[in-house]
């Protein structure tokens, strides 16, 4: 019994050397990404009830959140370096990635709600100030409509790479927005600011060595 699923394993990968399990592909990533998440959610709402748990699940998928969107955000640039490994596993996942980091953020959207529903204090503070967060989720939903193969055959090649190249850098705009000037006052802060920094430099990097070729 197990060598037939060790079969089917190896003739799906078979030819893509340097290609993690089917399982890490693809689709896939999407799924087990989200379940991962929610799961997680669900345990810090069972383990701390009510307003403490939904703050720690929006602390989690914001993270989530975050290491999803630089995975997709620097997969070319990194793919250009490396030539393989993990770059060319990026690369070819990364709309995958980044469908995952749409689902970790509508877990995230969904814990929004639910805090502004449990704390009044919370509702309050929402208004103009969020504009910017706002303008990223409608961002985030366009690129995700256009991540699959229907919406990008209706928009067109030349529209989608434009969408998508302008997409990207204001969703790490609106990230950088939240995560530069908190990590100035909070040092929890201070790896994912650095992690966008260093993010924007490897893309920078990417360009300019492809310009200079």
């Amino acid at each position: 019994m197990g060598a037939r699923p060790r079969l089917a394993v190896a003739r799906a990968t078979a030819g893509r050397p340097g290609y993690p399990v089917a399982v890490l592909r693809g689709w896939w990533i999407v799924l087990w990404s989200a379940l991962a998440i929610a799961l997680a959610v669900v345990v810090l709402l069972v383990v701390l009830p009510g307003e403490p748990g939904i703050r720690a699940g929006l602390r989690l998928t914001a993270r989530t959140s975050l290491v999803l969107f630089l995975a997709a955000f620097t997969a070319s640039s990194i793919q250009s370096f490396t030539r393989g490994g993990a770059g060319k596993w990026l690369l070819a996942n990364r709309r995958h990635l980044g469908v995952a980091f749409a689902a970790s953020h509508a877990i995230h959207a969904g814990l929004i709600v639910a805090l502004a529903a449990t704390s009044r204090g919370y509702r309050d503070g929402l208004g103009a100030g969020n504009a910017g967060a706002l303008a990223g989720y409608a961002v985030l939903v366009a690129l995700t409509i256009t991540s699959f193969d229907r919406p990008t055959r209706w928009l067109g090649r030349r529209r989608w790479r434009v969408l998508h190249k302008v997409g990207v850098y204001a969703l790490w705009l609106v990230f950088a927005a939240v995560y530069l000037p908190a990590a100035t006052r909070e040092p929890g802060y201070a790896l994912p600011a650095a992690a966008l920094v260093a993010a924007i430099a490897v893309r920078a990097a990417a360009r300019l060595r492809a310009i200079m070729r």
